[in-house]
C-alpha cells in the first residue's frame, strides 16, 4: 500500500511540474506583432507587466498581463480571444468588438460595466461586473 501511495504522489508531482512548464514566461516582443499592435492601440499608456506562452491543441496561445491587472489572451496570429479587466478599477476599451456588437452592448446593456469579453470569432460572450453575462453574435444579435 505504501508503494502505491508513493507512486501516486510521484505521478501527481510530475503532472504538477509538467503543468507549470506548459506556460512559459516570454519577452513581450516575442508575441505576434498584431497582438502588440492591439495593446498599443487599445491600452495606450498602460505598461505590460508580463507575457506568457503556452501550447493548447498544439498551437501557441499568448497571455499578456498589464500593470492595471488587465489580462488579454491571443491566438497564434495575434487575434484576441479573451480580455478581462479589473472589476473595480478596470475599463474595457470601446470597439474592441465589431461595431454591431458594441452597438448591442450600448443599446441593451449600456448601464452595465463590461469586465470580460470572450470570442471565438463568431460569438462574443460579455460578462458584466454585476455577475450577469450575455452572448452576442458578430451581427449584433443578442442570444436570449
Amino acid at each position: 500500500m505504501k508503494k502505491f501511495a508513493l507512486v501516486i504522489a510521484s505521478l501527481m508531482m510530475v503532472i504538477a511540474v509538467q503543468a507549470k512548464k506548459d506556460e512559459v514566461k516570454i519577452p513581450y516582443d516575442s508575441i505576434p506583432a498584431a497582438a502588440q499592435n492591439f495593446i498599443k492601440t487599445n491600452f495606450e499608456g498602460i505598461a505590460v507587466k508580463k507575457s506568457f506562452q503556452r501550447i493548447e491543441d498544439e498551437l501557441p496561445v499568448y497571455t499578456v498581463t498589464l500593470i492595471n491587472k488587465t489580462a488579454i489572451e491571443f491566438d497564434m496570429t495575434g487575434g484576441w480571444n479573451t480580455i478581462s479587466v479589473d472589476k473595480k478599477k478596470g475599463e474595457m476599451p470601446r470597439f474592441v468588438v465589431p461595431n454591431k456588437v458594441q452597438e448591442s452592448i450600448d443599446g441593451r446593456f449600456g448601464d452595465k460595466k463590461v469586465i470580460v469579453l470572450v470570442t471565438d470569432g463568431f460569438y462574443y460572450t460579455v460578462k458584466f461586473a454585476d455577475g450577469t453575462e450575455t452572448t452576442i453574435n458578430a451581427n449584433g444579435v443578442v442570444k436570449d
